[in-house]
């Protein structure tokens, strides 16, 4: 398009490119997320925003109540997972015009003067115009486009210019921003030759004094940018595309900013987080478990016959040892997940490991608390082969000095209750 700024056809071509980008996620099966813009609070309306998103599944986040002709969006899209250290008891498992002839001696050529002053001012006039027609359409149409508005004011716009074209305004401001700092030079230029006993000095200076108010008015306003939201008005629309993403891990997070093109300035940033669900997940539990292997502890009694038999000290067979899981689970919802762990604990009663294997349930998201039954397995000493049995029971050998035992792998069940507050979001 002629005549248009590098900034503005860089944002425009970067908003071209992103819809672009954008399409193949647009037409393939995914989900919309769609978020107004309450332009009262200046905040993005979450009432209909997702509390969690399904893994491996495509999103595009649509923003609503906003116009496309002068809100550009930005966001970052973070995929994180929540990581937790191994525990330690786990790890064994888990391995310008030149026009210098105008001079005020000569008074015949004030004539001159007077006439590229007429036109700086007339060119003035005209950017003022595109300026005021083009805030106009802004505030009418800030965050609701309105085409009936937009056509309405640049009908307006032509026939104030007396153009039949944005394209012939386009011309006609580059124009304007370059003669009315042209003749600007010419009036400098001219400043020092000034004889003040001339008569029509007076109304040089005014002159002089007005085009350099025209042409510092004029430095800051990027004129083609406001015909060009004119233009692009034409066809704005209320719904924005933000942004697009896949999600995984545990949480998606999305940063969204808003850059208001017409006034340069962003009037929103806020953070959106999914949680994901319908994935696998591996973490890691501490705490305590339930289990009744406890070792067994014998004593002698002397019989009638004089032999020393073996007798069972009675106690309680419960345990509970302090120890780690690790679960392998599938996340049914983001806070509800379940599947098989495995782990380790340690007895304070007798010091020895249990290595223990179940189905789990874990409630929780970054803070969990899971709950896991099953096979509990540890070393146990047991009375050897060794012994010998009569109908009262097993008794000493003659030629042994102790109680004969053996170690040999004992299984039992445990169930457990385990927590992991320590998890962190990692990308």
């Amino acid at each position: 398009m002629p005549f248009i700024l590098l900034k503005t056809f860089l944002i425009r071509a970067t908003v071209i490119a992103t819809s672009f980008w954008l399409l193949p996620w647009q037409t393939s099966a995914q989900q919309i997320i769609e978020l107004d813009y309450d332009a009262g609070s200046n905040t993005l309306d979450l009432a209909s925003l997702p509390e969690m998103v399904k893994h491996n599944t495509n999103y595009t986040i649509l923003l609503r109540n906003i116009n496309s002709a002068h809100v550009v969006p930005f966001s970052e899209v973070t995929n994180s997972r929540f990581v937790s250290d191994i525990p330690d008891i786990l790890r064994s498992i888990y391995v310008g015009i030149p026009d210098d002839a105008v001079g005020l001696n000569l008074p015949q050529e004030l004539p001159a003067k007077s006439r590229i002053y007429i036109k700086a001012t007339q060119y003035y006039r005209y950017l003022e115009n595109i300026q005021r027609i083009s805030d106009e359409l802004y505030m009418q149409t800030r965050f609701q486009p309105n085409t009936d508005v937009a056509q309405a004011k640049k009908q307006e716009l032509l026939q104030v210019l007396d153009v039949r074209s944005i394209q012939e305004a386009y011309a006609k401001a580059v124009l304007a921003n370059t003669y009315i700092p042209s003749v600007l030079e010419v009036y400098s230029t001219q400043l020092a030759n000034i004889n003040a006993d001339n008569q029509n000095t007076a109304e040089f200076i005014e002159e002089y004094a007005t085009i350099k108010g025209y042409n510092e008015n004029i430095k800051s306003i990027d004129y083609t940018f406001l015909l060009n939201f004119i233009e692009e008005s034409q066809q704005a629309s209320a719904t924005l595309p933000i942004t697009s993403f896949r999600a995984s891990g545990d949480v998606v997070d999305v940063t969204v900013r808003l850059l208001n093109m017409y006034t340069n300035t962003t009037f929103l940033e806020q953070n959106l987080s999914f949680a994901v669900y319908d994935n696998f997940s591996f973490d890691f539990s501490t705490g305590f478990f339930y289990n009744n292997l406890v070792e067994p502890e014998y004593y002698l009694t002397e019989g009638e016959s004089g032999r020393l038999y073996i007798q069972e000290e009675e106690k309680s067979n419960a345990d509970i040892s302090i120890g780690a899981l690790g679960h392998f689970t599938y996340k049914f919802l983001p806070e509800w997940r379940g599947g098989i762990a495995l782990g380790a604990a340690i007895s304070p009663f007798d010091g020895k490991l249990r290595y223990l294997l179940g189905p789990t349930i874990i409630w929780g998201q970054q803070k969990q608390v899971s709950l896991t039954c099953g096979l509990a397995l540890a070393q146990m000493d047991k009375l050897s082969d060794v012994v010998v049995n009569d109908q009262s029971g097993p008794y000493m050998p003659a030629n042994v000095g102790s109680i004969p035992t053996t170690r040999s792998l004992q299984s039992g069940f445990f169930i457990g209750l385990s927590y992991n507050l320590t998890n962190r979001k990692q990308p």
